[in-house]
């Protein structure tokens, strides 16, 4: 058999003719063809040749025929759930790779014997959200059934205690009820989640007081049964009141030595600020000594009593001037009057605004940079256009050099072309010469 070329030059390749070797007790007289009596095969799929005897034919104890069970090997390899959708099983360098995933589910044996298959088992990778939810919502219901049956069974035998089990089965269920809901908004179920995970169980009395929504209330033909719930421990709420009226009195004896407004004023002052001055006139009274209090206190005396007779000194003067001068005085002093309270008024908008001056100087000062800027691009910009026209200028200058040149040079072509004839007449006169004197 000729071999292809691509494979001629391959090493350690045998060309040789394939033979086949047979027992000796296969000759030409016997036919290798099964006879007629042919097994038919069980429902089963196993052998019966253990009950044939040891002389028979069939029974070799070379050969294995141990049984086979279908069953138990399907039961085996049930649960398992092979997803081979997109697999590449080639064998081509340039494909991507990809294996198929295996994933198991639970074998549940009932009573009678039967197995129940439940869900995928928790250790898949690709468990989903939705799938968690109805398997926490599944489990939680047979917790409840359960915990419901034991308490049946209690009340049934006079028992009172062991009721922990039951609190906390409808707790989980009422907190499932509110992951459940949906809630408004671009909220993913992954963060409703983790709210009402981090969140306390709610008590029964809070549950009952708040009434459901129309629409938070499935029906029985719109989907599963929703089963109330209610989380009711030993609770006692005059304790919560009298916590909270003592917190609102301390809260409220701490504002009054603090000075701050009640709370139902809607004034409003920065507290960095006041923080702020208020830190700097604490600096100020603790640096003060005995000796600069006391000249402090001078100055002030002094400044009192020279404000004091200036204001006697104006008194005078008005008294002095007619009635005219002292009212148009008099208007200009209102109108002072007037612009320095109004200036004392906008001091509150001026320390509210304060906060956002350092913002509002760096923002100016970046301002002034892109302003500088822009004026030395500008700068640049009629630097470049000037040297734009002193290159036009340039060039114009070249082409008309470039001009001058070109006319010389056609001049110099036409001057050589006359120098060529004439030589040319020369050239021939000098022959013809020769030629004469040859002759």
């Amino acid at each position: 058999m000729n071999l292809n070329r691509k494979y001629a030059a391959l090493p350690d390749l045998d060309s040789a003719p394939d033979i086949y070797e047979t027992t000796p007790s296969l000759t030409d007289d016997n036919s290798t063809a099964p006879d007629g009596a042919a097994r038919s095969g069980s429902a089963s799929s196993h052998y019966t040749d253990f009950d044939s005897p040891p002389g028979t034919p069939s029974h070799s104890p070379q050969i294995s025929r141990a049984r086979l069970h279908p069953d138990t090997a399907r039961s085996r390899f049930e649960p398992s759930l092979v997803d081979a959708k997109g697999v590449d099983f080639s064998d081509r360098i340039s494909g991507k790779k990809k294996s198929y995933r295996a994933s198991s589910r639970r074998v549940r044996v009932l009573a009678d014997g039967t197995r129940e298959m439940g869900d995928l088992s928790d250790e898949e990778d690709g468990e989903g959200l939705e799938r968690k939810m109805a398997r926490l919502r599944r489990e939680v219901e047979e917790v409840r059934i359960e915990a419901e049956q034991r308490r049946r069974g209690r009340e049934g035998n006079g028992e009172e205690e062991g009721g922990e089990v039951e609190n906390e089965a409808v707790g989980l269920s009422r907190l499932l009820e509110e992951l459940a809901r949906p809630v408004a908004g671009q909220e993913g179920s992954a963060s409703r989640l983790s709210k009402a995970l981090s969140k306390p169980l709610p008590p029964a009395e809070a549950a009952a007081s708040t009434p459901q929504p129309a629409e938070a209330q499935p029906s029985d033909a719109a989907g599963p049964a929703t089963y109330t719930v209610t989380y009711a421990p030993s609770y006692d709420p005059t304790h919560t009141l009298a916590r909270i009226t003592t917190f609102d009195t301390r809260l409220a004896s701490l504002e009054s030595a603090l000075g701050l407004p009640p709370a139902g004023s809607t004034a409003l002052h920065p507290v960095l600020p006041a923080l702020t001055t208020l830190s700097q006139k604490l600096s100020v009274i603790g640096s003060a000594t005995p000796s600069s209090i006391d000249a402090l206190s001078r100055r002030v005396r002094a400044l009192t009593a020279e404000t004091e007779k200036m204001t006697a000194v104006k008194e005078a003067a008005r008294a002095a001037t007619p009635g005219g001068a002292a009212d148009g005085e008099k208007d200009e002093d209102d109108e002072q009057a007037a612009k320095i309270n109004a200036l004392f008024g906008t001091l509150a908008t001026i320390e509210g605004l304060a906060p956002l001056l350092p913002g509002l100087l760096e923002r100016m000062r970046s301002l002034r940079k892109v302003h500088a800027d822009a004026a030395g691009a500008h700068s640049e910009m009629v630097e470049a256009l000037m040297r734009q026209e002193e290159m036009g200028r340039e060039i114009e200058k070249w082409r008309v050099g470039l001009e001058r040149v070109e006319e010389a040079v056609r001049e110099g072509e036409r001057v050589g072309g006359e120098n060529v004839k004439t030589v040319e007449g020369w050239v021939r006169e000098l022959e013809k010469r020769v030629k004469e004197l040859d002759g």
